[in-house]
């Protein structure tokens, strides 16, 4: 599939008792050809500092001064950059009390807390690798 094509489907995710449509917008990402939606999720997703901000999100709105605190070292320009691409992802919205998750960032809320619980016992068990 060429990178300038799209095709639109609508699905609809089930997440409890929760039913939210989601507008798919396929098309080629960094890293994939195919276009496929878990290779843009994977895209969106892996790069920096998003799963953070998204976790430090989980517990309510934060102000952008707020969120960059709580991210601890992440920029100004970076924390900026960051806040497009999930707005753009429909993953978090700007409500007048900060940022916040949408319905949409909430599905991967149980996900983010797995792989904590991954970390954590690899932590405990001390299967953690030294940093160089």
């Amino acid at each position: 599939m060429a990178a300038s094509l799209a095709m639109i489907s609508i699905a609809t995710m089930r997440y409890e008792k929760h039913s939210v449509k989601l507008e798919v917008v396929v098309s080629a990402v960094r890293g994939s050809r195919s276009g496929r939606p878990i290779m843009r999720l994977l895209d969106v997703l892996g790069q920096r500092w998003v799963l953070r901000i998204l976790w430090e999100l989980r517990a309510g709105a934060l102000s952008f001064r707020a969120l960059q605190a709580a991210c601890e070292t992440i920029s100004p320009a970076v924390l900026n950059d960051r806040v497009k691409l999930l707005r753009a992802h429909d993953l978090i919205a700007l409500q007048p009390d900060g940022y916040e998750l949408t319905e949409r960032a909430a599905l991967l809320l149980p996900i983010i807390r797995q792989m904590m619980d991954l970390a954590n016992g690899w932590a405990a068990d001390g299967d953690w690798p030294q940093p160089d």
